[in-house]
This record gives structure tokens, sequence and C-alpha cells, in this order.
């Protein structure tokens, strides 16, 4: 039987990507569910770990793709909580439901926000555009979406992380080969 190791395993060195990536075992990075996959001992690589609840996966996957480089090492601490998660504890999941019901109603009233803060300042952006020359209003329109829109994003992927937390049990020890596939994913990354 494998022995549980006493301290946490940092894998705060591991790089998240977005998408998927099968070479994770040669790499030592891939995204949130090719990491769990390699560490659960999977013999193929995919975002399809059955170890992960059925509740948290999709989202995992979605805040993976959704968030920027930075964005996405926040979700290194969840990935040893998502291992396990898989359930059929009827009242777990329904609880994990609910939760999820919750994130897409706060995601709704996200949107619905930055939607009524854009038309106002849309409706500023255009009274400005008109005292300034056209080429300098467009310019000035799109950064401004831009940075609206990594706004909204940021918004959305920390909802997301709030729900990680909310459901996902804490961290537990791992067992000594889980705590060695973390060290081996450590080291390809330093090399």
């Amino acid at each position: 039987m494998n022995q549980l190791k006493e301290n946490s395993v940092n894998i705060e060195p591991i790089k998240l990507l977005m998408g998927s990536h099968d070479d994770t075992a040669k790499t030592g990075s891939g995204c949130f569910m090719n990491v769990i996959a390699y560490l659960n001992g999977e013999p193929q690589i995919t975002d399809q770990s059955p170890c992960v609840c059925v509740t948290v996966r999709p989202l995992a996957i979605k805040l993976n793709d959704l968030g920027n480089d930075e964005q996405r090492q926040r979700l290194l601490p969840f990935v040893l909580r998502a291992m396990g998660s898989a359930t059929q504890d009827v009242s777990i999941l329904n609880a994990r439901r609910a939760r999820l019901r919750q994130y897409g109603q706060e995601c709704h009233e996200i949107v619905t926000a930055w939607k009524a803060e854009l038309k106002a300042e849309d409706a500023k952006r255009h009274a400005d555009a008109y005292a300034n020359a056209y080429a300098d209003a467009n310019a000035y329109a799109d950064v401004y979406a831009d940075a609206y829109a990594r706004r909204l994003k940021a918004s959305l992927f920390n909802a997301g992380i709030r729900f990680l937390d909310d459901v996902l049990p804490a961290a537990e020890p791992v067992c000594e080969v889980v705590a060695q596939r973390c060290e081996t994913l450590v080291q390809l990354q330093s090399a």
C-alpha cells in the first residue's frame, strides 16, 4: 500500500497551459486536467479524468482556457484538491450543482453589470469621439474595449475560483507515488 506523504506537495513550479496537452509527462506542463491525469497515473493524458467530479471538470476546463497565463497559475492549488473529488454521493452532487447554479447566476450578474457599464461608457466614448479625430477615436475605442474585455474575463475567472474553493475538499496528504509524479513534473519544468 502506498504511504501518505506527511508534508503537502508543492506543485507551484508546474506551468498550466491553455488547451489540452497529451505530452505533459514529457514537458512537465499541461492544462489543469492533463496535470491531474498524469498525477493520477492514467494511461492516457486527457482532460476527462474520472477522478474529478462531473460538476467540477467542465468548469475547471473553462477556467483553464479563460484565464491568461498569470490567472491560470491560480488554479494550481486546486489540482490536488480536485483529484479524488469524483463522487456518487447524491447529497454532495446536489450541493455542488446548487453552487454551480449560484456561480452561473453570479456570472450572469457580472455580465449584466458589465454590459450596463459598457453601454454608459460607450455613450460617453461616442461623445468624446466627435471631439477627437476619427483615427484617434477608433484607436481609443479599441484600447478601451480590450481593457473592458480583460476586466470582464478576470471577474468571471475570480467567480470560478470562488466556486472551486467552495466545492472542493481541502487538500489531503498525497501518496508517495503522486508525490513522486509531482516532483517529476517540477523537475521537467526546471530542465
